[in-house]
């Protein structure tokens, strides 16, 4: 696949001649000199942001969301003093012209803010975080694109943080790195004051004085916790959300943990919990730890957190799209969910989305494994000379050159901990952070532009050979680990690496001489370490691994595209492994056609059989989420409409 990509001129082979010698101009960004004082100062700046989120946590997260918001704007809807919840939800509602499914859903939630008002002095109008009669837990169910995640950042929050004291008021939370983002929010790990290999054992989930500490600082005024993407949490991670929220809150307002999974007491007594996401997406991984995973053979965890999701009141189940712009493609989504026949004219477009040579876009997103042959036709496509670094892996015991070929060769990610055996960069090439470097600003998913490549001096005495390669491949295996890869942060303008000034400003640079190199934004990525297990022939061998913890950002595989929107398009691949199962398979799917606007903005290697799309999900799925939710989503319909008369909002049109 994607032959054409790679068909090139001689012209183009030149061209890469003036690449070799360009690690000392501007085209590449370089440090030599002065790489040992850059190295020392990001790593002070590191060590200083580790020490305000542990010692300053309610800050670091509001600096978090802060960061997070890929858009920041400055909205204001005005607010007169004695304005009522309601009236300042529905200011908020029409100000963003949302749908009946976001009003709906608002509803619920501004009702019982508005009672709670309404009892408090005219003196004291800011509400309490916790409250054992007024309170909500909602679940918000709906396709990608329904708008549920915007809701949340333009109506709730406001909503919340106008209406109850203190900081902190509303927290969101996400089981991944990109979907907190979107919410402007924290992973459900570090909002929990938990690592990626924590116990979620009850035993194991109690706080030391020292993370009673930070979580009290971070919850204790919360009113309002949302967790998106919940259908891709692990079960037993949900349940340790709410335990660690109940011990952090404990002291402070004088909970009783033994009632921990009372609907009222759930996640620390917090006014507000609000689960967002759709199971008719990818589980977790392993899918046994998903919260619809069958309850026989499960964990004492997984069953607590399958009580903790039937205590909640509303079940919402949200039917619009505000994602898509083509009826074709609402169309067939429709039909997959409801298993309904697509017509001709919508299938013909889904048709006409197949790749054809010339089509190829650099700059689309690829849900695939070809994390080798997109690098190689960007860096055809921009003129620049493609490095190969390869990691070093070091096996308990000693393996043939065979073997080590085959540690190589693992193309999972989740399985070498995130460190890419044979890693391939060039300048300009789109690059994601697959480790974290400092929280809460680089973290895991992490995107940016590879600026520069420090190599070490067995390369750069190699500039005939490199250029030679370069003229006959197009590419360079480096022989060593380079020093750095720097790399320029999208939306991050903290300067980690200290200036270079010119020959006139020896001492100290000067923003305004255009000769003085600032480097804002710009992150020098050092070989990161890690072990993983590896299996050469049916053997379990221990193995440490040093890589870059970097991957291109343009081939993205479909799990990490959940809950995204694939800008400006997406090409996707629609032949799957045979292992999936039935189930696996048509979630791939869904979630593969629900990531784009419009058919327009899809490139199809391959495509399904028009039966597969059309034969619903799978009878065991639709089963299990009916058992959970069936009964409660019948029955918030008819509380958001309370809700809305309560509230004095015109009605459902």
């Amino acid at each position: 696949m994607f032959e054409h990509a790679f068909q090139e001129s001689q012209h183009k082979n030149e061209q890469l001649s003036h690449i070799i010698s360009s690690h000392d101009s501007t085209q590449n960004l370089s440090l030599r000199k002065h790489f040992a004082e850059a190295i020392a100062a990001q790593d002070a700046w590191i060590d200083k942001q580790k020490k305000i989120m542990t010692e300053m946590p309610e800050e670091s997260l509001t600096h978090e969301c802060n960061d997070f918001d890929p858009n920041p704007e400055m909205e204001l809807v005005p607010i007169p003093p004695d304005i009522t919840p309601a009236g300042y939800a529905w200011q908020l509602l029409q100000h963003h012209t949302a749908t009946d499914d976001q009003i709906d859903f608002v509803a619920l939630l501004a009702c019982p803010i508005q009672k709670a008002w309404l009892e408090k002095p005219l003196h004291q109008r800011k509400l309490s975080p916790v409250s054992s009669q007024h309170f909500v837990r909602m679940i918000g169910l709906g396709g990608g694109g329904c708008g549920k995640s915007w809701m949340l950042n333009k109506m709730i929050k406001p909503l919340v943080a106008q209406f109850f004291e203190g900081r902190n008021s509303y927290i969101a939370l996400c089981a991944t790195n990109a979907g907190a983002r979107h919410v402007q929010g924290r992973t459900l790990h570090a909002g929990t004051g938990l690592g990626a290999t924590s116990s979620m054992k009850i035993a194991s989930l109690h706080l030391t004085p020292e993370a009673r500490k930070k979580m009290e600082a971070t919850c204790k005024n919360t009113a309002c916790l949302a967790v998106d993407e919940v259908s891709q949490a692990a079960a037993p991670l949900l349940h340790a959300a709410s335990l660690r929220f109940s011990f952090g809150r404990e002291i402070i307002h004088k909970l009783k943990l033994e009632h921990y999974l009372e609907a009222s007491q759930t996640f620390g007594a917090i006014f507000c919990v609000i689960l967002l996401g759709d199971f008719l997406q990818l589980p977790p991984v392993p899918e046994a730890l998903s919260l619809l995973h069958p309850i026989l053979h499960t964990t004492y965890e997984q069953q607590q957190a399958r009580v903790l999701l039937k205590s909640f009141q509303h079940v919402y189940q949200f039917t619009g799209a505000k994602r898509f712009t083509d009826p074709h493609l609402i169309e067939i989504l429709s039909s997959m969910r409801n298993g309904t026949p697509i017509s001709d004219n919508a299938w013909a477009a889904l048709r006409n989305t197949l790749l054809k040579p010339g089509d190829l876009d650099s700059r689309k997103q690829v849900v695939s494994l070809a994390q080798q042959l997109r690098p190689q036709a960007s860096a055809h496509a921009s003129g620049q000379l493609l490095y190969y670094i390869q990691a070093i892996d070091k096996p308990l015991r000693r393996c043939t050159a065979e073997e080590h070929a085959e540690l190589l060769r693992t193309a999972s990610m989740s399985e070498t901990n995130k460190l890419m055996g044979m890693l391939p960069i060039h300048l300009g090439l789109r690059v994601r952070l697959t480790r974290k470097i400092s929280a809460p600003q680089l973290v895991q998913e992490r995107e940016g532009t590879v600026v520069g490549i420090e190599l070490r001096q067995s390369d750069l005495r190699c500039k005939g050979l490199m250029q030679q390669c370069a003229k006959e491949h197009g590419h360079w295996v480096c022989k060593e680990l380079p020093l750095a890869i720097y790399v320029k942060i999208d939306d991050f303008t903290e300067e980690l690496l200290p200036p270079v000034p010119c020959e006139h400003h020896h001492d100290c640079a000067e923003r305004h001489c255009m000769k003085c190199k600032f480097f804002p934004g710009i992150v020098a990525i050092k070989p990161s370490s890690a072990k993983w297990e590896a299996c050469l022939k049916k053997e379990k061998l221990s193995v440490h691994r040093l890589q870059f913890a970097l991957a291109p950002a343009l081939v993205k595989t479909i799990h990490s595209m959940q809950g995204s929107t694939a800008e400006p398009g997406l090409i996707g691949h629609w032949n799957l492994p045979s292992r999936l199962g039935p189930v696996a398979a048509w979630l791939t799917r869904y979630v593969l056609l629900s990531r784009v606007r419009s058919l327009s903005a899809l490139f199809s290697v391959g495509l399904p059989t028009r039966q597969e799309l059309e034969t619903g999900p799978p009878e065991d799925l639709r089963e299990r989420i009916n058992n959970l939710f069936a009964d409660k989503i019948s029955a918030t319909c008819e509380a958001a409409k309370e809700a809305r008369r309560f509230l004095a909002w015109p009605e459902r049109t």
